[in-house]
């Protein structure tokens, strides 16, 4: 199961990069039709999951001081870009970060997976590792894929989904 988990876990972070690469920089924090989370905020909250699940899977946090403040739980997104970095900078972070917490997935103990989390407040919603491992690969990400998916018809962007399916469908 946890090949499986894994694997959609990437096939997600894939489709959110893909998703966001057709946006033009300058556009990234525009806040259209009442849309608050845009994707430079999404991928900057995405990336911290890589400090916050990384905890349970052994990893040393990595992100730079301010960043959970700026980005996590309970932050405001701000519709100014300057706020921000780089679109290729912040796809940068959050692949690398993705492809870490894979990696240390993949290579943690399956034991490891239906222990409790230490965490109490994560705990009362996820309960194990395991649990929480799929709430922060796979689960999270889907939601905020859903998030940016409804900015860029706010924004006047085609589909990705049906560009991209009419695209699998003519190979």
């Amino acid at each position: 199961m946890k090949t499986y988990v894994l694997e959609h876990a990437q096939f997600v972070n894939q489709f959110i990069a893909d998703m966001v690469k057709g946006i033009p920089d300058d556009d990234l924090a525009a806040q259209p039709g009442g849309q608050v989370n845009h994707p430079a905020w999404i991928l900057g909250h995405l990336s911290t999951g890589r400090d916050r699940l990384g905890l349970f899977l052994n990893l040393p946090p990595r992100l730079e001081e301010g960043w959970m403040e700026k980005y996590g739980f309970g932050s405001t997104p701000s519709p100014n870009r300057a706020d921000y970095p780089s679109k290729d900078a912040l796809l940068d972070l959050y692949l690398a970060g993705r492809a870490e917490l894979i990696e240390a997935a993949r290579n943690t103990d399956d034991t490891r997976w239906s222990e409790p989390l230490s965490d109490d407040r994560l705990r009362a919603l996820f309960s194990t590792v395991g649990r929480f491992t799929v709430q922060a690969l796979i689960a999270e990400p889907m939601f905020h894929l859903g998030q940016i998916s409804a900015w860029r018809r706010a924004m006047g962007m085609p589909n990705y989904l049906d560009q991209k399916i009419a695209e699998m469908t003519a190979r």
